[in-house]
């Protein structure tokens, strides 16, 4: 244990645990988002970062518990939440190396994320799945993956 539960006034009861990898995880106690709840980034600019996968992976703006600005993603309801951090690293390498998000045509999203002038890695086989990358807003990788049609996998 890092820190143990506390109330923090407008929020979800939470405390930290650490895993065996040196991963800081949070447990919230929130009764409106059960299971997996939130991913928190550490990024130079926290405004443009929500922005950009905003634009870039959808999602709804709002501020969660009316306090913290998030993404919000249904199905499963999870939210995107970024803090300033200078220091920030890159992904990559790291006890968390990426984030995943799930795309219905990987070609065309990779093809208009380059057309943007993002650095992206081009899709490729693994497995019955698509997968391509993106380099996110402060170095985080993101990878998308798309599912692969029974067609597909045996050329009927």
């Amino acid at each position: 244990m890092i820190a143990p539960a506390r109330d923090v006034a407008g929020l979800p009861k939470a405390g930290f645990v650490q895993d065996p990898f040196g991963v800081k995880i949070e447990i919230l106690q929130d009764p409106e988002m059960q299971g997996f709840h939130h991913i928190h980034l550490r990024v130079p600019d926290p405004e443009a970062s929500l922005k950009w996968y905003v634009e870039n992976f959808g999602g709804e703006r709002l501020k969660w518990k009316g306090r913290l600005d998030a993404v919000k993603y249904a199905n499963p309801a999870v939210l995107l939440l970024a803090e300033k951090d200078e220091h920030a690293a890159p992904s990559q390498g790291r006890a968390i190396d990426h984030l995943g998000w799930a795309v219905t045509a990987v070609d065309a999203k990779v093809g208009d994320l380059a057309a943007k002038g993002l650095k992206t890695v081009e899709p490729r086989a693994v497995r019955n799945l698509r997968v391509a990358f993106v380099e996110g807003p402060g170095g985080v990788r993101i990878e998308m993956v798309q599912g692969r049609t029974e067609e597909e996998l045996t050329g009927r």
